[in-house]
């Protein structure tokens, strides 16, 4: 698949900067929801950009005439440039009455259909399950390098680590991202025995050094803020969700393009809608894709009581839970290479459906699949539920996140347009050698009152 044309940047004069940031970003602009697209001022955005048209929209016989959403080629001139991916032949070759293209232009209107339907060795934008943002509108692709302007880097009054960059598009616009990570983040609760509070870690560990066993020796903070699970005990249909509460979420992410915003896609736990639809930009097909690990019925079949560990479970429990995750790795593996090879997010090769990853940069999902988590019989929570991740931040071992401290890993970050199907990529590197501390910063009450030991104080020790 034709990779995503670079757009030049302006380079920029000597400004504040608090991170040593480097990476790359990619942009998928929808041609008719989008500010960037309807506004027009980044430069050669319909000139440069790579256009993939496979909305099904194209030459009106009746009008005889384009439809006026059509983005793809119009001309046979053109049908012959790179930059464009698909779109309606119908308009530039014609066809007999026996429905065979004209022979001087056949080859040409086949690649051009074969580019959104597929063909028996190459797979079409019409294939994605899962970013199906592909073909629900036309797309402007655009990618470039990260090369900031100005980076600012600091612990703010929450004791979040934020970290963030701004860089020149040119014709008046710039594109930045902020990113901010929970720095002491350990979901707690607290449990009160007589006149005193205890407090405990959720699901009895430490969930960054859960997420973190397989990274090397890095910490890992996805991007989970706005995640929800749906009810799958719920009729067909039900708008049950159980969003993730503040204190489960370790990070969050905000993006301006050309004045376009954009926020983090956080992990997926499932089906969103009856007709699998998700409200971030994709969605699946297969009950196969199960990220409940075990159901309602599973659990109650079992007598679960609480606090159940992985190991506890019957053996056919357990088998079932590793051939689900299993299956969803599969599916993962699938919908990553969708955003590679079918949309370009990568600065590898792909050949023959395998993108090189490793001398170029290449999209990523994670899955987490929680078997570490004490089991209930209760769906709710996370325990049994597996989840999908497109977001994170990863940090050294030797980091310190506070203020003083120094920090250094990578990212990745998948944001999605806030009232758009406008989809952004953005990985790379970062170093921070003095975290700051934000001026405008202030102390939170609850800490200061929960901490407060003096005994002529009233209920600051019990739980909030």
């Amino acid at each position: 698949m034709k990779k995503l044309l670079a757009l030049s940047l302006l380079s920029m004069g000597c400004r504040p900067m608090d991170a040593d940031m480097t990476g790359h970003w990619w942009v998928w602009l929808s041609a008719n929801s989008s500010l960037v697209v309807d506004e027009g001022n980044l430069p050669d955005l319909e000139t440069k950009s790579t256009v993939i048209e496979c909305t099904g929209r194209g030459w009106d016989e009746e009008a005889e005439d384009w439809d006026p959403t059509y983005i793809g080629p119009k001309t046979l001139d053109e049908a012959q440039e790179d930059r464009f991916i698909g779109g309606d032949p119908s308009g530039w070759c014609a066809m007999n009455d026996d429905g065979d293209w004209d022979a001087s232009c056949a080859d040409l209107a086949i690649a051009t259909l074969e580019e959104c339907a597929g063909n028996d060795t190459q797979p079409g934008i019409n294939s994605a399950e899962f970013y199906t943002f592909l073909f629900e509108d036309g797309i402007y692709g655009l990618q470039g390098e990260i090369e900031p302007q100005r980076t600012d880097a600091f612990i703010n009054g929450e004791n979040d680590l934020q970290i963030s960059m701004k860089q020149d598009m040119g014709n008046g616009e710039d594109f930045r991202f902020l990113v901010t990570v929970a720095a002491d983040f350990n979901p707690t609760q607290c449990r009160s025995e007589g006149d005193k509070a205890v407090i405990e870690e959720v699901d009895g560990a430490d969930w960054i050094d859960k997420w973190s066993e397989d990274e090397d020796g890095n910490r890992i903070y996805y991007l989970n803020a706005g995640g929800f699970q749906v009810n799958e005990s719920g009729s067909s249909g039900s708008n049950t969700f159980w969003y993730l509460i503040t204190d489960w979420s370790s990070g969050f992410a905000f993006a301006n393009f050309a004045g376009e915003e954009l926020y983090s896609v956080p992990g997926a736990y499932g089906n969103y809608d009856v007709d699998g639809a998700g409200n971030y930009g994709w969605s699946f097909v297969g009950s196969d894709a199960s990220f409940v690990a075990l159901t309602e019925g599973e659990r109650s079949g079992a007598e679960l009581e609480v606090g159940t560990t992985f190991d506890e479970l019957p053996t056919e429990l357990q088998d079932s839970y590793l051939g689900r995750a299993d299956r969803l790795q599969d599916y993962s593996a699938t919908w990553t290479n969708e955003l590679r090879q079918l949309a370009g997010a990568t600065t590898g090769a792909c050949t023959d459906g395998v993108c090189d990853c490793a001398d170029g940069t290449c999209f990523e999902q994670r899955v987490e699949t929680n078997d570490w988590r004490p089991l209930d019989v209760n769906l709710a929570g996370l325990d049994g539920w597996m989840e999908v991740h497109s977001s994170w931040v990863r940090f050294s071992a030797d980091s310190k996140l506070e203020v003083g401290g120094s920090a250094k890993g990578d990212y990745q970050i998948l944001f999605r347009g806030e009232i758009t199907s406008t989809l952004l990529l953005v990985k790379g590197t970062f170093v921070v050698d003095d975290i700051k501390s934000d001026r405008w910063a202030y102390s939170m009450l609850e800490e200061e009152k929960r901490a407060d030991t003096d005994p002529s104080h009233q209920g600051q020790q019990y739980c909030k």
